[in-house]
């Protein structure tokens, strides 16, 4: 499975394991898919989660919270946090364009 951060809308992507963690403004859209589309789908719903060496939510997590990972996080659109433990995928942060994760595994074995 290989993670792909994507953070604007509208998106089309075929991928044969789909994994969404929902923002603050998701489901305030008429047009916007309902959570069950989703769960129809079959497509994992997250508002945090885990994966290898990162936490990846919607909006940065506290400090106290990141337990030895790296953040992966949208909401703050261009204002990153200046500190290496968070990688800001807002739209405005990364030109509007899909991130691969191995780009950000590259990026976090930089800063340490």
């Amino acid at each position: 499975i290989n993670w792909f951060i994507i953070n604007c809308f509208p998106v089309t992507i075929y991928v044969s394991v789909l994994r969404i963690v929902l923002g603050n403004h998701d489901n305030e859209r008429l047009e916007a898919p309902k959570i069950q589309d989703y769960v129809n789908l079959g497509v994992d719903i997250f508002g945090v989660t885990k994966y290898k060496n990162c936490w990846v939510s919607h909006a940065p997590i506290h400090t106290e919270e990141l337990r030895g990972k790296h953040n992966i996080h949208g909401h703050v659109h261009g204002a990153s946090i200046n500190d290496g433990r968070y990688i800001n995928v807002s739209c405005e942060a990364v030109d509007y364009k899909p991130i691969d994760f191995q780009c950000i595994q590259k990026r976090i074995n930089n800063v340490n």
